[in-house]
């Protein structure tokens, strides 16, 4: 599984939600995510996470969802699914080559609000840890 994590905002620190959201998105996508396979080959499921301003997701969720709000997360999948099944036929053009280890299947992009984040947590008396990896 490979996650690649990208830090713009300025609030939060980053490196401990990019280590808990790895490690997140590895254990619902290793559990739930098939084995992937093009021509005989193993394919390496991938997502990329996001972190934004609370000005930045709500830029997002107005133009992606005519919604005019912040909210906590917004995805946007790469692929249809359902029952942890793709609903077409992998093709050519889905798969990024990496020069070195197998072909990638981006499944989607999460693009997270740790602002909104830290205060749902605090709205719902959890920690700002478990909102993340929620």
């Amino acid at each position: 599984m490979i996650v690649r994590c990208e830090n713009n905002q300025r609030k939060h620190p980053f490196e401990w939600m990019a280590d808990i959201s790895r490690m997140t998105a590895e254990a619902v996508c290793g559990t739930l995510a098939p084995n992937f396979q093009w021509k005989g080959r193993r394919v390496e499921a991938g997502v990329a996470l996001q972190y934004v301003s609370t000005k930045r997701i709500r830029e997002l969720n107005r133009e992606s969802r005519e919604t005019d709000s912040v909210t906590d997360v917004l995805s946007y999948p790469l692929l249809e699914m359902k029952a942890g099944r793709l609903m077409r036929p992998l093709q050519d053009a889905d798969l990024e080559r990496p020069a070195e280890g197998p072909p990638i299947l981006w499944l989607g992009d999460l693009v997270v609000c740790p602002e909104r984040a830290a205060d749902q947590a605090q709205r719902y008396g959890h920690t700002f840890m478990r909102e993340i990896a929620f």
